[in-house]
Formats: C-alpha cells, structure tokens, sequence
C-alpha cells in the first residue's frame, strides 16, 4: 500500500512552511479518526535535510528570497501558512510537471487508501463535474501559479516529534493535475486556515500551534507544528477571528522602549468592502504595516539610530543601515506589538533587522504600500516578528495566545 508521507518544511527566507509529499511503501498502521494532539517538526529551507538545501546559497541570496515572496504572499497564497485553508498536492498524471523535482510526485495508482470524491457530493454541482464523474477544483491567484484537479480522499501519515508515525485517514484535499508553472520546487499547498471542508485544521480539530526560534539558523532543530486538540495554548491571549481563510487579530499600538509611538488605531481596524485590519500570517517572512503605522515606526528607528550608524542607500523601499545586528545593536530597545486584552508581541533585534549582506542589515518591516493600493490599508504580521514564541490560535474559542519561549523547552 502507499501512503502519502508528509515532512513539513520550515522555509524561513522564501517565508513559507512547505509541505513535501513522496510514494512510500509504508507498513500499515493504526488508524486514528482525530489525534488529540499531532506535533511535527518543522525543517528549515536551508537546512542540510531540506530537498531545497544549496550549499552555497550567500546571506544575499537568502534575504532576496525572504524580501520577493514577503512581497508576493500578499497576492497568493503559500505553500504552507496560516493564511491558506486548501490542502492540494502534485498528482500523477499531471502537466507541467517537472522531471528535476527533488520531491516525488504522488501517483494514486500505487496507493490502496486513495478514492475521488463523486458529483454526487452535496457540494459538487454539475459545473464541477468532470466526465469521470469526478468533482474538480480550480484555483487561480491574482498573481503566481494555479492549480486544477480534483477533490479526493487520501490517508495521510506524519512523523511526529517522537519518530513515531501517526495516521489520519480519509482526509479530503487536492488533487493538482494541471498546474500554471512548475518549477520542481515544491509539491502542493498546505493550508492551515478554516471555513471550508477541504481545511486540515477542521477534519482534525479546531486548534494549532508552532514554535518557531531563530529563523537565521538553519541548523536549530526544535520548530515545531501541533495539530489537534492537544496543541499548547499558554502565554497571554487575544481575540481572534478567521474569515475568508485570514487570522485576524486587534492591534492596538506600537511601542519602543516603553514610549507608544504616535500612530491612530483606527489605522488597525478591519472595515467592510476593504482589504484592511491586522493578520497574522506564518507564509512571510516580513512584517509589513499600513503607511502611517510604519512612518511612526521607521522615523522612531531612525532617530535612534542617526548619531550611531551609517545609512545604506543601495536598497531605496528599505530602511537600511551599515553594520551588524550582533554587533551595534546590543542596547538596540525592544519593540512591543500591543493587542487587545493586554497580549503583547516582543520584537528583540533579532526579530527586527535582517541581514542583506555581511555588514548591511534592514529593517524587516515595510509599508504595506509598496505591494500595491489593494493592500496599503492591510498589516500582516510575519514571522521574524513571530519567532521565540510559541503561537497558539484556539479556532473553537476564538482566541491566539503568545507565549515566549525557547522552542526547546515544548520537547516534552
């Protein structure tokens, strides 16, 4: 029998949690309707165990990638994030499809476990039928590559932080058969949003968490990903709430060294009919803010910084400077995120300012007006500002919780 065998992908500087899918002849296991408690770990993108591992990938490259799909998130969906709710892969026959990947692609033909969803599903009008009497899909992005198939049901194995393997049966998702560009990267998206059947946050609870420590080394080996009802929800929490596949959350203020910057709140607010509000997002790297919000923010860092460092003029859109963060930025003050219900979010240097190049270091935090006039009024959170917290998001009780912590420390 195959399976389809999941290792999650941690990819730090092109800002997504990629999902890698293989055929693998495994034994079979017990099956389990809805595990209370799933914890993966997470694989850094440059990691020597990632398939997507370059060797000689420089500091500019990985900050180039970290900046282009912290861009581009806004205008499609990841691979793996908080901001997508589908769970499609990369099936056999299908076109393009790239005979370079590092990554298999699944063929339902060797797998025992696998079925296509008839039109007779409720949800399945005659629009979606194909003369297989298969119910397809279509998804298509503003911007970046679609996927066409058909929604099927397949047993899914993950190999939890134990080296056991864990079965969920019967999972519904994508079937990827015609794909826009295949650049034999990656195998599929993994959504961990809610509201709709096809979400893996919904056929297996309603909670998740994932720990996420140093994104500049790719070595630290304790990231993680819970699943289920058992996922850690500790530390100070705030409202939440999902729509439309988005998290969204109330901020209500930036701080420095204990001064709130001088920036109106309503700047934060979700309004109707415009793409506005505050979301958290686990799919890019940067965090990017409605313009005012990051004026207050970018003129208060730079007048810290005016008598101490040298600006770098080479990239224009970023807040750049000539030095190392190690280095010059040890009484660099923190940056507080206030939420509603007294959560807050602790921005350490690390979290802050990204190295470019050997001695030149950004902000990495942006306007959200450089991505366009549809998402100048919209804040995301991503995860630089994410990392040495254990996040929790609580879908049945509409709460996130923060919880700082070094990701070690949640092994057991």
């Amino acid at each position: 029998m195959a399976a389809i065998d999941i290792a999650i992908l941690f990819v730090a500087f092109t800002s997504h949690f990629t999902l890698t899918m293989s055929t693998t002849m495994v034994a079979l296991a017990p099956a389990i309707p809805k595990p209370k408690r799933l914890v993966t770990k997470l694989i850094h993108r440059d990691s020597i165990f990632s398939p997507r591992y370059n060797a000689n990938g420089t500091i500019a490259d990985r900050a180039r990638r970290a900046m282009e799909t912290s861009v581009a998130r806004f205008v499609q969906l990841a691979i793996m994030d908080s901001g997508s709710s589908f769970l499609w892969i990369k099936c056999l026959p299908c076109s393009p499809c790239s005979s370079k990947s590092p990554i298999s692609i699944f063929d339902p033909r060797k797998s025992l476990t696998y079925s296509s969803m008839s039109c007779r599903r409720y949800r399945c009008n005659h629009s979606k039928c194909n003369s297989y009497n298969e119910c397809t899909y279509n998804i298509t992005y503003v911007r970046g590559p679609g996927s066409t198939g058909i929604y099927v049901f397949e047993q899914l194995s993950f190999e939890t932080i134990d080296d056991t393997k864990i079965v969920v049966p019967r999972v519904l998702l994508g079937c990827g058969r015609n794909l826009e560009v295949d650049k034999g990267q990656y195998n599929g998206v993994f959504g961990l949003g809610v509201g709709r059947e096809t979400s893996l946050i919904t056929q297996l609870g309603s909670q998740f968490s994932y720990c996420v420590g140093n994104i500049m080394d790719p070595h630290y080996p304790y990231n993680q990903l819970s699943l289920g009802d058992g996922a850690i929800m500790e530390g100070d929490s705030t409202p939440l709430e999902s729509s439309y596949g988005r998290y969204y959350v109330t901020l209500e203020g930036i701080s420095i060294e204990g001064k709130l910057l001088e920036i109106d709140r309503r700047i934060f607010e979700r309004t109707a009919m415009v793409d506005n509000g505050v979301i958290l997002d686990s799919g890019t790297t940067y965090t990017w803010l409605a313009q005012d919000a990051y004026n207050a923010l970018s003129e208060e860092v730079r007048s810290l910084f005016r008598e101490m460092l040298q600006r770098y003029k080479g990239m224009p859109n970023q807040l750049c400077y000539i030095g190392s963060v190690r280095e010059d930025l040890s009484g660099f003050p923190a940056v507080t995120f206030h939420f509603a219900n007294g959560a807050q979010l602790v921005l350490d240097t690390q979290s802050m300012f990204l190295h470019i190049a050997p001695r030149v270091f950004c902000l990495a935090i942006g306007s959200s007006a450089v991505n366009g006039d549809n998402s100048k009024n919209l804040s995301v959170i991503g995860m630089m500002a994410q990392q040495n917290y254990n996040v929790g998001y609580d879908i049945g009780q509409n709460k996130l919780y923060f919880q700082r912590i070094d990701c070690e420390l949640l092994e057991d």
